[in-house]
């Protein structure tokens, strides 16, 4: 269960984190294996951001970044901000969904070491990952709850529909015997 967990952390860390939180509210998951898991799987793929930046930025840069709009001065502006703050700028990358992922690969294009890289990463993908888990059992705790309120008032209804029937049935039984 937790490695198909870690293959969908790979793929979209974010959205699962969440479930995976629901599944721990429901029982389904433990807390600290899905909380391991993700963490990890989260970290695979921003590594592989990474060296994809790093292994094939610089060619692309050169051969289709006319289509993209990226110039090389992009990429030397870029190298420059990660140097001075890169902390900041991980982190940063970390909390924009929509940027993220070309923040990480940009770390590689402009060849971040990768210890300092991954050191960032993790102090970004911890708590995230921890806000996102609570998230989700936060939300499936209260979803339960809402349900089982749901169920009360359900209930109740049903009874009232009932007694409204029977006393139906009673009053126009009781009307037709008067003469």
């Amino acid at each position: 269960m937790y490695w198909l967990l870690f293959l969908a952390a790979f793929v979209e860390g974010p959205i699962i984190t969440v479930i995976a939180g629901a599944g721990v509210s429901l029982g389904y998951l433990a807390w600290w294996p899905a909380y391991l898991v993700i963490v990890f799987g989260d970290l695979v793929s921003d590594a592989l951001h990474y060296y994809i930046g790093r292994w094939g930025g610089e060619p692309f840069v050169r051969r289709w970044g006319k289509y993209f709009r990226i110039k090389e001065s992009h990429v030397e502006r870029l190298e420059k901000v990660l140097n001075t703050h890169p902390g900041k700028s991980i982190l940063l990358g970390k909390l924009a969904h929509g940027v993220g992922g070309a923040l990480l690969v940009a770390a590689g294009l402009v060849k971040m070491p990768f210890k300092k890289f991954i050191y960032w990463n993790t102090v970004g993908t911890l708590p995230k990952t921890l806000g996102l888990l609570i998230i989700g059992f936060y939300f499936a705790n209260a979803i339960t709850r809402i349900k089982s309120i749901m169920d009360v008032i359900a209930s109740v209804f049903i009874i009232l529909a009932v007694l409204s029937i029977f006393a139906w049935i009673y009053f126009y039984n009781k009307k037709e015997e008067q003469p």
